[in-house]
């Protein structure tokens, strides 16, 4: 808790600093996220291969991949309805992503050394937030935050119905009874909490499962975004592929991807979505 305290603060500090004109280049913000990338899918690679079975990997994969596309494709219902501001692709330019994750995960896989990755996460954090923050500051103003809002909720919406469809499709073809299925899938990619939140419920096999299911959401979202985004215009759709990392780890990808507007919104959407977790997922787990 009081690390997402220094976040808010250090967001805050920068989106004043971005107001008072200071700048920074998209590539510094680019750099940031890659660094990002190759530090999660590192230290994940060591995490992932000592606390799993090969099975227990193709299945929270396979319900990770269905959560992401019914998620995005949500999206897409909404478009009838709301007119979306413009944003501009993410772009085929952004297969570095995938290329910096698997970089960690192959130097995860064979060069193990002993640091705290927990730190070292927490400053890379902290320093994507302080870049971000001061692009948002040089557009923010009453009309965004207002505009802001509005595509936030879209992306919540967004978040929670692909949450809904997800959990009753992954409970047909794996993980059972129902509200385990739920339980999953509305950790919103918040694996360090959901997965031992189920498993307090629901025994350390299906912790395990949790815990993987919303670490490749997060992995997914670096790898699938920057595609999917070809499919149409869809940004809050997009943005509620990222759940509840959309204000940290994936804030870097929306908004070097779709511009300092978006980034303002994904922040709120993983927010609002971070709070949601530690009060949903009980709730789903004792019905």
């Amino acid at each position: 808790m009081l690390f997402y305290f220094y976040l808010v603060v250090v967001y805050v500090l920068a989106i004043a600093l971005g107001r008072l004109k200071a700048s920074v280049p998209d590539a510094a913000v680019k750099a940031a996220v890659i660094i990002l990338i190759i530090t999660i899918s590192y230290w994940g690679a060591e995490e992932v291969y000592m606390k799993t079975f090969l099975v227990f990997l193709f299945l929270s994969f396979i319900a990770a991949l269905v959560t992401v596309l019914l998620t995005y494709g949500v999206g897409f219902v909404w478009r009838r309805r709301f007119q979306f501001s413009k944003s501009k692709n993410i772009g085929i330019r952004e297969f570095v992503y995938l290329i910096s994750l698997i970089l960690g995960y192959f130097l995860g896989f064979f060069i193990k050394v002993s640091v705290p990755f927990d730190l070292i996460l927490e400053i890379e954090l902290i320093l994507l937030i302080f870049l971000v923050g001061i692009k948002v500051g040089n557009v923010l103003d009453l009309n965004s935050f207002l505009k802001a809002w509005k595509g936030a909720m879209l992306s919540v919406l967004t978040a929670i119905s692909g949450g809904f469809l997800s959990s009753f499709f992954i409970y047909m073809l794996f993980f059972k009874p129902l509200n385990l299925s739920f339980s999953i899938v509305f950790g919103f990619g918040w694996y360090t909490l959901d997965g031992p939140l189920v498993a307090k419920y629901f025994g350390p096999g299906a912790g395990i499962i949790a815990f993987l299911v919303n670490f490749f959401r997060e992995q997914l979202t670096f790898i699938l975004v920057p595609f999917l985004s070809r499919l149409g215009k869809n940004p809050e759709g997009l943005i509620a592929v990222g759940g509840a990392t959309s204000m940290d780890t994936t804030l870097g990808l929306f908004s070097e991807g779709l511009g300092p507007d978006y980034a303002l919104i994904s922040t709120i959407n993983g927010i609002i979505l971070s709070v949601m977790v530690p009060l949903i997922v009980p709730f789903f787990a004792t019905i």
